[in-house]
């Protein structure tokens, strides 16, 4: 089983996740409509035995327009590092960024 809590973990269940539902075009339209399932899914696929309760899916299809309608920043801590690269506080909602 996977840690939720280690990054590691989530980084490999994520690619597992992906590969899963690249050959599963039936669960990918049900984890895009269903946040409750595709959370149920990611932990399935990627072995976590439980994701804390207050973690939220929200998944879509790539060219899905409604993506933009979702919008997650992460902002640098107070002791972080600025950057000005968008794509360092953009967490996949948005369109990719494009230079």
């Amino acid at each position: 089983m996977r840690d939720w809590n280690v990054v590691k973990d989530r980084r490999e269940a994520t690619i597992d996740f992906r590969d899963y539902m690249s050959t599963h075009p039936d669960e990918w339209k049900k984890c895009c409509a269903d946040p409750v399932y595709a959370k149920q899914q990611f932990a399935s696929i990627g072995k976590f035995e439980s994701i804390p309760e207050s973690v939220q899916f929200k998944m879509y299809d790539a060219e899905d327009k409604a993506r933009q309608d979702l919008v997650v920043i992460v902002l640098p801590s107070a002791k972080g590092k600025k950057s000005n690269e968008p794509t360092d506080m953009w967490v996949a909602a948005w369109p990719p960024w494009k230079s």
